[in-house]
């Protein structure tokens, strides 16, 4: 029992990650899964500014000593950010804290008619060199609800790279999301890079 989640982020997808991922539920459902589109309850679209604001609070706090001695070693990109954690006060991250345990609670209830979540991993295909792993955007909301997340590769983009299909199980429930995740894989053999 798989439900096939396109994700509050569905408009950030690439045209070759839209195009195989309506093809990976399509082959699962000849395969004999009941797949089930769904789209997720609005209080989902809450969930990355809530990951953003904990992520930035908890790693400004953590890191602000680091920060403080090594700027000048830290990326741009890094400095920044927990710039910006630094700024979310306790009353912002309390408030994001309360939309993760409501949303944790909501997704609970929506697990118990499902196996796993199948969706994308990510825009699109992997990231071309090694300087980065690519735009988080498919995965922080299942970070932010402690859901066990794999992806496997499914196939090739325009620059022969892989393209994925990410498998969420409910929190605790790992060895049915790894299951699941292994039934798809065996369903949806990829050939590999040329």
């Amino acid at each position: 029992r798989l439900a096939a989640v396109r994700s509050p982020v569905w408009e950030a997808a690439q045209p070759e990650q839209r195009e195989i991922f309506a093809s990976n539920v399509a082959a699962l459902a000849r395969a004999g899964a009941l797949v089930e589109p769904v789209e997720l309850p609005a209080p989902f679209a809450q969930a990355h500014a809530a990951q953003r604001a904990i992520m930035g609070y908890e790693g400004a706090r953590s890191l602000a000593a680091v920060q403080r001695e090594h700027r000048e070693r830290l990326s741009a990109r890094l400095n920044a950010f927990l710039d910006e954690g630094a700024r979310v006060g306790e009353a912002r991250y309390r408030e994001a804290l309360a939309t993760r345990a409501r949303l944790a609670e909501t997704f609970a209830r929506f697990m118990n008619r499902f196996d796993a979540v199948v969706t994308p991993p990510a825009k699109g295909e992997a990231p071309a060199t090694l300087e980065e792993t690519g735009d988080p955007v498919f995965c922080t909301l299942w970070t932010l609800l402690g859901a066990p997340a794999l992806s496997i590769p499914v196939g090739l983009g325009p620059q022969g790279l892989p393209l994925g299909l990410q498998i969420v199980g409910a929190p605790g429930r790992d060895a049915a999301a790894l299951a699941a995740a292994a039934w798809c894989e065996a369903q949806l053999p990829f050939a590999g890079l040329p």
